[in-house]
């Protein structure tokens, strides 16, 4: 499994009580790529620990100036890194 080592990374961290969190703002209807990322990877990333949180800016409008930005990781709370 290619996503292995990334895995064992958060389950590492996740042990050593360590959060990681994922913040990623979307506009519906999402694309076919997004649907897989949802689908799929979010949910093994959830499995081993990590707390994804999806924003739609249906919901919170003043959320789509983030939309181009993209979606944000944060680390124990004090790092934030922009994902790509």
């Amino acid at each position: 499994m290619r996503e292995a080592p990334w895995l064992e990374t958060l389950r590492a961290d996740t042990a050593a009580g360590k959060i990681r969190r994922n913040l990623h703002v979307v506009r519906e209807p999402l694309n076919e790529y997004l649907r897989y990322q949802f689908e799929w990877g979010y949910v093994r990333n959830v499995a081993w620990g990590m707390d994804i949180r999806v924003l739609d800016v249906a919901t919170v409008p003043a959320a789509a100036r983030l939309l181009d930005i993209g979606d944000f990781g944060v680390i124990e709370g004090g790092h934030v890194a922009r994902l790509h």
